[in-house]
């Protein structure tokens, strides 16, 4: 039972009429008839009987109904359309008043029972509220500018309605013109565009049709599969006439249709139907005899577009005329969005496996990647050029064409961009292109081109983003894995290793220093090599080097000691700290780092006059007897071992040399 001062507290309903009792017993008599006959003659329902969400009913329920009743009353559009962002499915016949009460009173009580009347709630109900009007005074003017020009098709005036439906049209917000589209703005433009012969009007259908396509792509995607197929040949027509100069406001016209389609092209699935219309291609060829920049910028994003899918770079590539359009406007236009379109799309067609031989023996097309490359202005021209380049670098029979191209013209590219570019972006492709070109058929030549490997050691060392560090050491060392000691640049390749050792970045040369040490024909001159021996100390002592990288170099020292010529020279103090740092090393992440030092002690001490030198060498002794006993520990618990157990030998001839 409701108390008095719940009663007091209570709100009252917005729009219930309050009626004193005197006057609810004069008309009792109405309401005691079965409810039937009640609505058969159309009485109100008593203001005094409880209904279940009346204030929502009475202040939402009959817009919705109205809403509804214009969705069904026009049969030109759909059923069902989207509504701040949810779908609501309209039913065959428009909802009756009575039908909208019910639909209304079956709202759930529960949901409605609890409501925060304090001033913060009420503020923000006030604002909702503004905002849903607001929205649907959008709505309905977007219906009523559709119906207008729908209404006067036929008639003086379509002009008119045509500009006011474009002054409603004209913003950029695209949940409004999903709405549109969904309403059907784009059929009846479309429709409007094939009832007339007006200049003026083919213009303003024009812009119409190109702002209601600000829309999402799904949007998009929907009106286009309504009349994209249609649409398409009177646009094509219309915007050959306007390049033609058959038609006044052609600059205009011919940007409008451009930047329709570039919205369509923003759709995958609708890419490659576009493409096959007839004289689409052909429109896109003539792209450089744009005169307007903008409209010439607009169609090269919209070929971007375009060939952004597999099936598309296959086609495209088919017929050279657009390429040729393309390297027109890379080579020699002045118009920067273009040229950077034109990167984007070469770099595009690169990514094709199917294009990369054919676009590695076109001439132009590596001359056209160099000058972007190089000298644009355009920080992600410069880079999609370079990823150009490295695309075509991918495929193998392409990588000694780039190499050898005009006496190494893309090397030397590559290695002014990462001595010289300062866009980060740009200088970390250039290290992946030279990545990809790198491989047993051009490492040589690769290493004997002018100032690349210098260049890679010092980029590598000291450029200011670790990512280009890393890179540029990947290039190097991929290089140097196949350039063997009998090449020229074997001895420049050396000097670039050392030089890449001392960067602070993680890179792979230890290992590769290791890989090469092993080969018995290099260790004479590794050991000679000015750098390398304090290379490899270096990287075994660091703590800041990981431990596989410690144990690339030590066993690196291990290998070099096999040759007989070196253990004399190797029997230094630099050497010997390293080999008793080391030995005395203990646990299983250390076992093979430790091993590899006792291992090069032993092949050290086989020359007779290194003993005495290592059996005076400070704590040498000390670390060989630790390591004795710990082998003999392990030998004693029954423990294999992964190498002969050389300590106990190798402490017994130092003994004796002392």
């Amino acid at each position: 039972m409701t108390t008095p001062q719940q009663t007091a507290t209570r709100p009252r309903s917005m729009g219930v009429r309050h009626i004193s009792n005197s006057a609810k017993s004069s008309q009792n008599w109405k309401f005691n008839r079965p409810r039937q006959q009640r609505e058969a003659t159309h009485i109100p329902r008593p203001p005094n009987r409880k209904r279940s969400s009346s204030r929502n009913r009475l202040l939402i329920q009959p817009e919705v109904s109205k809403l509804q009743n214009l969705f069904i009353q026009s049969n030109y559009f759909p059923k069902s359309t989207i509504i701040d962002n949810e779908v609501y499915s309209v039913s065959s016949a428009p909802f009756t008043e009575k039908e909208g009460r019910q639909h209304a009173s079956s709202c759930s009580q529960k949901d409605l029972q609890y409501r925060d009347e304090s001033p913060a709630r009420k503020s923000s109900c006030c604002s909702n509220s503004k905002i849903l009007k607001v929205k649907k005074e959008k709505k309905i003017a977007i219906r009523r500018a559709i119906e207008d020009i729908n209404r006067h098709l036929n008639d003086d005036k379509r002009k008119a309605k045509l500009v006011q439906a474009c002054t409603e049209f004209d913003h950029w917000d695209d949940t409004r013109h999903n709405i549109e589209l969904n309403k059907g703005a784009a059929n009846v433009l479309a429709l409007a565009l094939t009832m007339t012969q007006d200049e003026d009007e083919i213009q303003t259908i024009c812009a119409g049709l190109e702002m209601v396509f600000r829309a999402t792509q799904t949007a998009v995607y929907a009106a286009y599969t309504k009349i994209g197929s249609s649409a398409t040949p009177w646009l094509l027509q219309i915007i050959t006439r306007a390049e033609k100069g058959k038609l006044k406001h052609a600059d205009l016209i011919i940007l409008n249709i451009t930047k329709i389609f570039f919205y369509w092209s923003r759709v995958p699935e609708v890419r490659m139907p576009m493409i096959q219309h007839s004289g689409m291609v052909e429109m896109l060829i003539r792209v450089p005899d744009l005169a307007s920049p903008d409209a010439k910028s607009a169609r090269m994003r919209l070929i971007a577009n375009l060939v952004n899918s597999d099936e598309s770079k296959i086609f495209f590539l088919g017929g050279m005329d657009l390429l040729e359009s393309i390297l027109r406007i890379a080579v020699i236009d002045t118009v920067e969005e273009a040229r950077r379109c034109a990167s984007i799309i070469i770099m595009d067609l690169a990514a094709c496996p199917g294009n990369q031989v054919t676009l590695a023996k076109n001439d132009r097309v590596l001359g056209a990647l160099v000058k972007l490359a190089v000298k644009d202005d355009i920080p992600e021209t410069r880079e999609t050029a370079i990823a150009g380049l490295q695309n075509l670098a991918f495929c193998q029979d392409n990588r000694t064409r780039l190499v050898t191209f005009t006496n190494g013209v893309v090397l030397d590219a590559l290695k002014r961009i990462l001595s010289t570019d300062t866009d980060d972006k740009s200088r970390r492709r250039a290290a992946g292109a030279l990545i990809n070109m790198a491989c047993e058929d051009t490492a040589e030549q690769m290493g004997n081109h002018k100032g690349l490997l210098e260049t890679l050691a010092v980029v590598a060392r000291k450029d200011k983003s670790n990512h280009v560090q890393s890179r540029t050491a990947m290039a190097l060392t991929k290089i140097a894995t196949h350039i063997e000691k009998e090449m020229d640049c074997y001895k420049t390749l050396m000097d670039a290793l050392v030089v890449a050792s001392l960067s602070n970045e993680r890179n792979a040369i230890s290992q590769v220093l290791r890989v090469k040490a092993r080969c018995p024909q290099n260790r004479y001159s590794m050991a000679r090599h000015p750098g390398i021996l304090d290379t490899l100390s270096d990287i075994c002592l660091a703590p800041e080097y990981e431990i596989k990288d410690r144990e690339n170099a030590m066993r690196a020292i291990m290998h070099l000691t096999n040759e007989d010529s070196n253990r004399k020279i190797m029997c230094q103090q630099t050497i010997l700290n390293v080999l008793v740092t080391g030995a005395e090393l203990e646990g299983s992440k250390w076992c093979d780092f430790s091993e590899s030092a006792i291992v090069a002690m032993e092949r050290l001490a086989t020359e007779h006059s290194n003993r005495p030198v290592m059996g005076r060498h400070t704590g040498l002794l000390s670390v060989v007897a630790k390591v004795t006993e710990r082998e003999q520990k392990e030998e004693d618990a029954g423990t294999e071992a992964n190498h002969e157990r050389l300590a106990k030998p190798l402490l017994m001839i130092l003994l004796l040399a002392l």
